[in-house]
């Protein structure tokens, strides 16, 4: 019976180590893309965009979600002249690509 409780305790420890190989994986993937995240930068400059909002082939769109604390009506309390309102999370922003969930859509997917 010692034989089969050795096992039972041994099968344990592995999946006890695997499971903390796997958490030390999320956990060093997150230390790698938080930097990453610090540069990054808005497409354009708030100035360049000040100047463009008369141009009718600008289009502005204001993505919030409740990741963010976001929704219509925190839109309606404050958001770009001429900005549209979509939901990321419900409107079909996040996509899948190459596995990664929450990848935006590519240009060709858009619809006016």
């Amino acid at each position: 019976m010692a034989i089969d409780g050795d096992r039972s305790m041994q099968i344990t420890a592995q999946k006890f180590v695997a499971k903390m190989i796997i958490l030390g994986m999320f956990i060093i993937g997150a230390f790698i893309m938080a930097p990453l995240t610090a540069f990054a930068t808005p497409l354009v400059s708030a100035a360049w965009l000040s100047e463009q909002l008369d141009d009718e082939n600008i289009i502005v769109i204001d993505l919030r979600n409740k990741i963010d604390n976001g929704n219509y009506e925190t839109f309606l309390e404050g958001y770009i002249p001429g900005a549209i309102h979509s939901n990321y999370l419900t409107d079909g922003w996040r996509v899948a690509a190459m596995a990664l969930l929450g990848c935006c859509l590519k240009q060709k997917n858009l619809k006016a």
